[in-house]
């Protein structure tokens, strides 16, 4: 076709695709650059994504190295707490009891109180107690069980209220102070020093205890000899009858307080109210407090044990949470960086290959 074309119209055809290839080859040199400098930048990218990626997996293997002695820990903590909710739950509940045993020790000793209110004269016992001669009512000095409260005050039976003084002098010094003060209602006695209970051959021979023998270490020997030596302790007032009957010297008691001698039998009453029942139960109500106390203070302790331990279980398992978050995160972001180096080496693949088109095209 061009061979038809005058001369002057070739050369315009030839300058024209000359023109055209010049152009493609510009534009093909500044794609490549444009493509060169793309391909630097996304195997860049690459790079510092594989070294991120690196640097995330050995703070994920970090993670999970710590994550093993944390969660062993954690459950340490946790049981501790557990234990120490446990022991403060159980201390509550004995406070709990001691406070039910104060009131009933307490509503003990007040209706025993009440029921010998009037018995005497209160205001010559004040002031005969306040004498230096006296050394105490005589229930406080035999350290009564509280179980035998009952038979102790049934044997001593008036004397259950006597004040004892330090001797028979002091009897009588006592005596006439009250008189010369125009009071009375008042029992003093004392005792001779040095004596045995005359029950204790007849028990020992019988394999059966004296009451004085049954008192508490603290008694006074002297004083418990002298009042109820003669008194054996025995279970059933049939029992006692069929002994003073053996033994008329000496005296039976049962626990529940029934009196037996050889004249006779002093019936319990059924409320067993005493002056050494009313002893032993202001000694009972003064140890139920002491209890309560114990109660408070172990119940306290291990309150504060358990907040303690709470708060070291509470600790951990912050701290448990924070390295499963880091960990979740780490992971996501390998995850994240994983796809971004795929999507990166998938972009270089085609910038390599339109390079590589470009360098075909214009060999």
């Amino acid at each position: 076709e061009q061979i038809q074309l005058p001369t002057e119209g070739v050369v315009a055809n030839l300058r024209g695709d000359l023109r055209a290839l010049e152009t493609a080859a510009q534009r093909d040199a500044a794609e490549r650059k444009q493509l060169t400098a793309r391909t630097a930048l996304v195997a860049d990218r690459i790079e510092d994504e594989t070294a991120k990626a690196a640097e995330l997996n050995d703070e994920v293997k970090a993670a999970d190295a710590a994550l093993g002695p944390i969660m062993v820990e954690q459950q340490k903590r946790h049981t501790a707490a557990s234990l120490a909710q446990e022991a403060w739950e159980s201390a509550e509940g004995m406070r709990q009891d001691a406070n039910v045993d104060l009131a009933k020790a307490k509503a003990r000793a007040e209706a025993l109180e009440a029921a010998l209110t009037g018995l005497g004269d209160p205001e010559a016992r004040k002031t005969a107690l306040r004498a230096r001669e006296v050394i105490g009512p005589v229930v406080s000095q035999l350290d009564v069980p509280e179980e035998l409260a009952t038979a102790v005050d049934a044997a001593l039976g008036a004397l259950s209220e006597a004040l004892i003084t330090e001797s028979s002098g002091g009897v009588a010094a006592v005596a006439a102070s009250l008189k010369s003060g125009g009071l009375g209602g008042v029992t003093l006695i004392s005792v001779q020093p040095g004596q045995a209970p005359a029950a204790r051959e007849v028990a020992e021979r019988l394999g059966l205890a004296t009451l004085a023998d049954r008192l508490g270490p603290n008694a006074d020997h002297d004083v418990a000899a002298a009042l109820v030596g003669d008194v054996l302790l025995v279970e059933g007032w049939s029992a006692g009858w069929d002994l003073v009957n053996r033994h008329p010297e000496l005296r039976a008691v049962t626990p529940e307080g029934d009196l037996i001698s050889r004249t006779g039998m002093v019936l319990a009453t059924p409320d067993g109210a005493g002056h050494a029942a009313l002893e032993a139960a202001q000694l009972a109500a003064e140890a139920a407090v002491t209890e309560l106390a114990r109660a408070d203070s172990a119940a306290n302790t291990a309150k504060r044990d358990f907040d303690i331990a709470r708060q070291a279980e509470r600790e951990s398992l912050e701290q448990l949470e924070a390295l499963e978050a880091k960990l979740a995160g780490h992971t996501e972001a390998l995850g994240l960086n994983e796809r971004s180096r795929a999507a990166g080496e998938a972009e270089l693949q085609r910038l390599e290959a339109r390079l590589a088109a470009i360098d075909q095209a214009a060999a």
